[in-house]
């Protein structure tokens, strides 16, 4: 039975829902309101940076060469830090807003009356002003105030890693930061108390450096200047030091200093360093004071004052012997040695070589290219004296050994030009080095004893290395002999078959036999050893003991044409001996390629038992 009190609760009930259902249904609380955004920092456009605290004031601007202090003082700054500050600042999200009616009149609740620090960004279009108060009471956000923002921001505090804790730390640390001016540097000069050290110059006409103190002037090597000049921008200072807490300038040697390093442009000085004494509590460490930004610092000895006491020659000279030339540009080589006089020279249509002389023959391209690339890296190991009035005690008043190159006529010229000549005297016993000259310089030079062994000392050892060129139809006939055997011949038919004692050759023999002609007929030699008829009874080359020989006649042109080559001993290294009669009449020696030395073994299955 349903009572009047459970039909009122019904009613209830119901009424309760429908309220809901009409007046609670999707009714989410509304979003809090967006904060108002920090300025727009484009940091490609920022060119000043001032961080003001109290009274101190500290202002970098953008130049060309990067960023610069200018306030309180003026020098170099990081880039990087400076820029991850600025990067920091553009990247800056508030997580709260403290409206102006919320915040009053009362800033110092904030900290920002008087603020503990102020920081201006000074753009080409726009500038902002920050000014930072105090932490939260969490200690893990910053209050802040923004130019052309009212009310007061409440950001994270991340940023504040970027900011300078000393002045000192946002100084470039490099000792020399030239920037683009190092390209444009062309003197240097090295002074200690008793005068001039080192001076370099470079030509303004055609950009060649030279050493013109100390006398007699020597030529420059630019890559070495280069390299020196991108070393001195890694010195880096590990200490400045205040102008308050420095000693006098006599006991930190800079008074006068130990060195003094200038680099210059014309008439302007792009940099001066003095070097001066080892730090007192530091051995490892010299004082440097730089004249220009008048500041003190403390650098690192070893790779500073030790590095520059070198010679001149040692840090800066020019080792080349042979000034840099361009292969196709060298018309001849005469070379000089006491085995014998021979030359080389290069056609100017086809920059193909011959030895001309004691005999004409074809020069080999890839040994000719080696020898010129020997020549141009060709370097002294030490200048052994820069004013030399006797030769002869170097073995160079008539040196043993000479090497001179040609260039082609020029402007109107008929007649060669003498490029380069470098004479070679006689080996210091102590060392090895071997004493050497430039035709342009009375200055003797100590070279590896190693550059002299490798030249070539004979015009065999620059002769073509293919010694003839045949295709295996130009073959007519093939003769094989072998120690203890008579010869054995073969010859093609009249149908260009090959036969041989016993009758017409099968044709996997035939092919075995064509294989080994073409080998034959394009092998390369892998290197001439030793010419002379009298070198062919070395015992060492094996050539009586093995007593192979194949002789071939080939019909070129019309012409017949016969070959003759002797097969030796292999050495150690597996190289086979191999000797023929050279272009002048002359046995010569060589080492032969094995893979043909292999394919010649399977023509001798060919021989009857």
């Amino acid at each position: 039975m349903i009572t009047r009190q459970t039909i009122t609760l019904l009613i209830l009930t119901v009424g309760v829902f429908l309220y809901l259902a009409a007046f609670e249904r999707d009714h989410k609380p509304p979003p809090p309101p967006s904060l108002p955004s920090l300025p727009t920092v484009d940091t490609a456009q920022v060119k000043a940076v001032e961080l003001q605290r109290g009274p101190q004031l500290f202002r970098l601007e953008r130049g060309a060469d990067g960023w610069d202090i200018v306030q309180p003082f003026k020098y170099p700054a990081q880039e990087s830090r400076v820029m991850a500050l600025i990067e920091a600042l553009a990247a800056l999200r508030p997580n709260n807003h403290i409206p102006d009616k919320e915040s009053g009149s009362d800033l110092a609740k904030f900290g920002l009356d008087p603020e503990r620090m102020t920081l201006r960004l000074e753009g080409l279009a726009t500038n902002h002003v920050f000014r930072l108060g105090k932490l939260t009471p969490l200690q893990d956000k910053l209050y802040l105030a923004a130019s052309e923002s009212p009310g007061i921001y409440v950001v994270p505090i991340d940023f504040l890693q970027t900011l300078p804790r000393e002045m000192d730390h946002w100084r470039d640390p490099r000792l020399a930061p030239l920037g683009v001016s190092r390209a444009q540097v062309d003197h240097l000069t090295l002074t200690d108390p008793a005068g001039p050290v080192l001076e370099l110059r470079r030509n303004i006409t055609n950009g060649t450096w030279r050493i013109t103190q100390p006398e007699p002037s020597k030529r420059a090597d630019p890559l070495r200047i280069r390299q020196f000049l991108e070393e001195l921008q890694g010195w880096t200072a590990k200490q400045f030091i205040s102008a308050e807490s420095a000693s006098s300038k006599e006991d930190m040697g800079l008074q006068p200093p130990v060195l003094k390093l200038r680099l210059g442009h014309g008439t302007n000085r792009v940099l001066a360093l003095n070097l001066g004494g080892t730090h007192t509590n530091q051995t490892g460490f010299i004082y440097v004071h730089n004249p220009i930004l008048d500041t003190l610092m403390t650098v690192s000895r070893t790779n500073t004052l030790d590095l520059l006491k070198q010679s001149p020659w040692k840090l800066f000279g020019n080792r080349q012997m042979i000034n840099s030339f361009k292969s196709n540009a060298v018309a001849r080589i005469d070379i000089h040695t006491p085995r014998e006089k021979f030359s080389l020279a290069q056609s100017p249509t086809d920059n193909a070589w011959q030895i001309v002389k004691p005999t004409v023959q074809n020069a080999d391209e890839e040994l000719v290219g080696d020898l010129l690339f020997q020549l141009a890296n060709l370097q002294a190991q030490s200048l052994v004296k820069d004013v030399v009035t006797d030769f002869g005690e170097y073995g160079l008043e008539e040196p043993s050994t000479s090497v001179v190159l040609w260039q082609f006529p020029s402007n109107g010229s008929v007649t060669n030009k003498m490029m380069a000549r470098v004479d070679f005297g006689r080996v210091d016993p102590d060392n090895g080095l071997v004493f050497a000259r430039r035709h342009d310089e009375n200055m003797v030079y100590a070279l590896d004893g190693l550059e002299l062994q490798t030249l070539p000392d004979q015009h065999f050892r620059l002769r073509d290395k293919q010694p003839w060129q045949f295709e295996n139809t130009e073959v007519s006939k093939v003769i094989l002999t072998l120690k203890g055997d008579e010869p054995v011949e073969f010859s093609r038919n009249d149908l260009r078959r090959w036969s041989g004692p016993n009758g017409q050759l099968t044709t996997p023999s035939e092919t075995t036999m064509n294989k080994t002609l073409d080998a034959l007929g394009k092998f390369r030699v892998e290197r001439w050893l030793v010419q002379g008829d009298d070198k062919f009874s070395v015992p060492t080359f094996g050539f009586l003991d093995t007593a192979e020989r194949i002789e071939l006649e080939v019909k070129q042109s019309g012409r017949l044409v016969r070959h003759k080559l002797h097969l030796g001993a292999a050495n150690l290294q597996g190289d086979r001996y191999a000797a023929t009669t050279g272009p002048d009449g002359q046995m010569v020696v060589f080492t032969f390629p094995e893979v043909v030395y292999a394919q010649v073994l399977k023509t001798y299955a060919l021989l009857p038992d």
